[in-house]
């Protein structure tokens, strides 16, 4: 339960910094001045996917769980 407890505030934070992520790298400017910074960041998205897949798989388990153990 406790794993359980702690998924929620993971998968926000996640979401936040894809969404940041997405804002930052819609900005010309970025582009105009970035360079390697460009790459890091369009590198990180893919990664944050991947990091909210397996979290949301797992929550989705433990909620499977936890239905299951009061039948």
């Amino acid at each position: 339960e406790r794993e359980l407890a702690e998924l929620p505030p993971r998968i926000v934070a996640l979401e936040e910094e894809e969404a940041r992520l997405h804002a930052t790298l819609a900005d010309p400017e970025l582009y105009r001045h970035g360079g390697p910074e460009v790459a890091r960041l369009t590198a990180r998205l893919p990664a944050i996917e991947q990091e909210l897949a397996t979290l949301y798989g797992r929550w989705e388990e433990l909620e499977g769980i936890k239905s299951g153990e009061g039948e």
